[in-house]
């Protein structure tokens, strides 16, 4: 089989076991040579197989092949071994088919199917309760349904599992501030920051973050007006006062508060997250744009960063690069206020849709 992949490495994606994704978490891949492809959830549930696809090949995702059919009522019902090592092959079993519960769910919420997605959540979450994948996961998808009581129950269940990650803590951090806890969030963040061990171009978001959140709790809350935009017939006004961002879109496109400082507007019709409309919203010391980090995916690298025209504010627009796109976004600053939009695939929205909703963007005060 080693001389077949070396020979054959170029055509094919070669997809792994659950010990070896383990192993590469745990160990760094010291135990494997092989390297995981980061696609492999999009065509094979991680764990139950291992298989050879070659790249050439279209493997649509297909519910069907979640739903698994035991005859012996497992995993409910489970049988009873008297060598150790069975019983840990056996959890090992339920481990992976919680796993692939977990990754379907993942695709049908991307895929905007949440009541689908919330089902197979439940599922892998009934088998695993104590599993941080899943019970993380569970979080954001209740934070993407703007529900963070629910999400904020999951992720303290899994920082408490893992109180040295603290991806938990920040996702903890913006599930109560989604709350109204301000300080709760701005203590949790500051704990984040005065890790010593953390990146040091985390620190840096984080602080502005932190930043940001401090300098909107000195506003007056007298200059916490809100601004009537006209709106045309079949839209409706955003408004956020903590974010300091109204703006107005079509009532058939959803909204989703992403993070305290984050909202994201989609197309029911197009829900891959490429298409996504994402505006960000911070307060930044420097007034240097350039120095703006925003908490949001940009693919590539950036190529191309242009001054342009936007009625009151400073505007700049970057341009990202990979090998097969290119990704726009616009940065806006109006003293403090900052406003980072990261346009979707260009099929998402029709131009003059897309046009209307960036150029409506305002700040409230």
């Amino acid at each position: 089989m080693n001389d077949f992949f070396g020979d054959n490495i170029h055509k094919y994606h070669i997809y792994l076991t659950q010990q070896a994704y383990e192993d590469i978490l745990l160990n760094g891949g010291r135990e494997r040579s092989l390297q995981i492809d980061p696609d492999r959830f999009r065509l094979v549930p991680v764990g139950l197989l291992q298989e050879v696809v070659p790249k050439n090949a279209k493997s649509p995702f297909n519910l069907n092949d979640f739903f698994y059919r035991w005859n012996n009522g497992f995993p409910k019902t489970q049988p009873n071994f008297l060598e150790h090592i069975y019983t840990s092959e056996l959890q090992n079993v339920i481990i992976e088919v919680a796993i692939s519960y977990d990754n379907a769910a993942n695709y049908l919420m991307y895929q905007g199917q949440y009541d689908k997605a919330g089902s197979f959540y439940q599922k892998a979450y009934s088998l695993e309760p104590n599993n941080v994948q899943i019970l993380g996961d569970l979080g954001t998808f209740y934070g993407r349904q703007n529900q963070p009581e629910k999400a904020l129950t999951y992720f303290t269940k899994a920082h408490a599992s893992q109180p040295y990650n603290e991806t938990w803590l920040y996702n903890i951090a913006l599930a109560k501030g989604q709350l109204g806890k301000i300080d709760d969030e701005k203590k949790d963040l500051k704990s984040i920051i005065d890790n010593p061990n953390i990146d040091s171009s985390y620190k840096q978001a984080l602080t502005e973050q932190l930043n940001s959140l401090n300098q909107k709790a000195n506003i007056p809350e007298p200059s916490m007006r809100h601004k009537t935009l006209s709106a045309p017939s079949g839209w409706k006004q955003f408004t956020n006062t903590a974010m300091n961002l109204a703006f107005i879109y079509p009532q058939t496109l959803q909204v989703t508060q992403t993070t305290s400082q984050l909202i994201s507007l989609s197309d029911p019709s197009h829900p891959d997250m490429k298409d996504e409309l994402l505006i960000y919203s911070t307060v930044m010391s420097s007034g240097n744009l350039s120095d703006v980090t925003v908490l949001f995916l940009v693919p590539g690298q950036l190529q191309q960063s242009n001054p342009v025209q936007f009625p009151g504010f400073q505007a700049v627009m970057d341009v990202y690069s990979d090998t097969t796109e290119q990704t726009l976004v616009l940065v806006l600053q109006q003293g403090q206020q900052v406003f980072a939009i990261r346009f979707p695939e260009p099929t998402a929205f029709t131009p003059d849709v897309l046009d209307q909703i960036v150029q409506s963007i305002t700040s409230l005060h």
